[in-house]
């Protein structure tokens, strides 16, 4: 959305704030990327998986939740409304490397000290 449509973009972001429509994914980076491994994988500095914890859900996902709560089709409209007022996205940890297939994430531009990343 941000790259087609920026207006949009402003317009869900906005919505988003007056708790209307959350339409946006945030994750946040819980280990430092040490290094990349042979495989290009990002790494913590122990060696395990760099992880990160997100909050969203896609437009699929949410529609096959909502109708796997539904308990009929009559039920339809109350659970989609109770899905967008209440849950509308889960809280996960994933590896960073789930995310290697779009390329434009981060850009290590220099490297930090650890009191410049304390601040």
């Amino acid at each position: 959305v941000r790259a087609t449509a920026p207006w949009m973009d402003k317009a869900i972001s906005w919505l988003g704030s007056i708790e209307i429509c959350y339409l946006y994914h945030h994750f946040i980076m819980l280990d430092d990327v040490h290094h990349l491994d042979s495989f290009g994988l990002p790494r913590a500095v122990d060696g395990r998986m760099a992880m990160i914890v997100e909050w969203g859900n896609t437009t699929p996902e949410a529609c096959a939740e909502v109708l796997s709560s539904a308990r009929s089709l009559c039920s339809l409209p109350l659970t989609a409304m109770k899905f967008v007022l209440t849950s509308k996205a889960k809280f996960t940890k994933h590896p960073l490397a789930d995310y290697g297939d779009t390329p434009h994430i981060y850009l290590v531009l220099g490297k930090q000290t650890q009191e410049d990343r304390e601040r």
